[in-house]
């Protein structure tokens, strides 16, 4: 038996030598195949990795943005709140002084010279003050 594989193999070897030649050939152009398509994806992919990558960065920088801006506004709206505080406080204190004026009103009618001095004062005070942001610097009392 052992002789009449040997024959056959002696006289069919070239055949069985190129079938198996050619069919790793074939087999090797296969996976030359499967490696040019898998490097064509993977290229693809590297592609997109790094458009993400690009677009990561420009959403990062616009989230560092928009959080400087937010910073930004808390700081006005503080101001804002702050002020707001200061004009109540400010109208408490003046709410206040008018009704403590309102206690006095007979002085008032009781004393209208007092009363005309007292705008003369003030309306001269206002006139010098209004004179010297308009230039004439002679009427400042302030230089």
């Amino acid at each position: 038996m052992f002789s009449i594989i040997k024959g056959f193999i002696g006289k069919y070897a070239i055949g069985i030598i190129a079938g198996v030649g050619i069919a790793a050939g074939l087999y090797i152009w296969s996976l030359q195949s499967d490696i040019s398509e898998l490097q064509s994806t993977l290229d693809n992919k590297n592609k997109e990795i790094t458009s993400l990558e690009i677009a990561n960065e420009s959403a990062q920088q616009a989230i560092k943005n928009l959080q400087s801006d937010i910073d930004s506004e808390k700081k006005k709206l503080s101001q804002v709140v702050n002020k707001n505080q200061q004009i109540a406080s400010e109208n408490r204190q003046m709410n206040e002084e008018l009704r403590r004026a309102k206690g006095r009103q007979d002085i008032v009618w009781q004393k209208p010279g007092l009363v005309e001095r007292m705008i003369q004062t003030s309306y001269g005070e206002f006139a010098d003050n209004f004179a010297c942001i308009t230039g004439a610097y002679e009427k400042c009392s302030e230089q």
